[in-house]
């Protein structure tokens, strides 16, 4: 969001400009994709990144280095506000599990209550002709 200063000098100047960067917390930052996505997002002068995981040792690694980091168990629900605090953008990436759907969705549904406005779930995938079967419904 872009904005000016309300004191009358620099808005009839126009040039102070103010930009709100928009808050990401990523799930799924510390795997071969994940990270790839958090170094990009960590580029982009428009966002502030907030880091995520269920080992609490990482979430307390990250902090150290002076990351936004929180603890975040798709198992456990009762992590997700917390975490979902100050969020613009959700950025989901998860594996193939048998729970995986039912964390995506109470994850998702927490997010809507907690007013992020845009979320990208990304799952697993393979090639069209695959034959594995938990691939192949994905």
């Amino acid at each position: 969001m872009l904005g000016y200063c309300p004191c009358i000098m620099c808005f009839e100047s126009k040039k102070v400009s103010r930009i709100m960067k928009a808050k990401v917390l990523v799930v799924g930052c510390t795997g071969q994709t994940g990270s790839l996505i958090v170094e990009q997002l960590e580029n982009n002068n428009l966002v502030d990144v907030r880091y995520c995981s269920r080992r609490q040792e990482q979430v307390n690694r990250w902090q150290s280095e002076g990351k936004d980091a929180v603890y975040l168990d798709l198992n456990e629900p009762r992590t997700f506000g917390i975490a979902l605090a100050g969020i613009d953008r959700l950025f989901i990436l998860t594996g193939y599990t048998v729970d995986m759907l039912l964390q995506s969705k109470t994850l998702t549904d927490a997010a809507v209550k907690a007013g992020v406005s845009h979320i990208v779930h990304w799952g697993i995938f393979a090639n069209w002709d695959c034959t594995e079967g938990h691939f192949a419904w994905h």
